[in-house]
């Protein structure tokens, strides 16, 4: 079995590379964020893993598309 990339991924950063925000990119934290934020104002949001509509779930949200959950 063998793969091919077709898209380059970004290589692994190490030390304090890790740290600094790319440009023009949110960063998992801040995608978090504002997915809890339109969730709780809103009842809607993004799913920061896949995209597809997040909808409220208990106190928190569920993925309709990947079915990932923020609590």
């Amino acid at each position: 079995m063998s793969a091919t990339l077709t898209t380059p991924t970004h290589p692994f950063l190490r030390g304090e590379a890790q740290d600094r925000p790319r440009p023009g990119r949110p960063t998992l934290e801040q995608r978090l964020q504002g997915a809890w934020e339109a969730l709780r104002s809103d009842g809607a949001a993004d799913c920061p893993v896949c995209r597809a509509p997040m909808g409220r779930a208990g106190n928190g949200g569920e993925c309709t598309g990947c079915g990932s959950r923020l609590s």
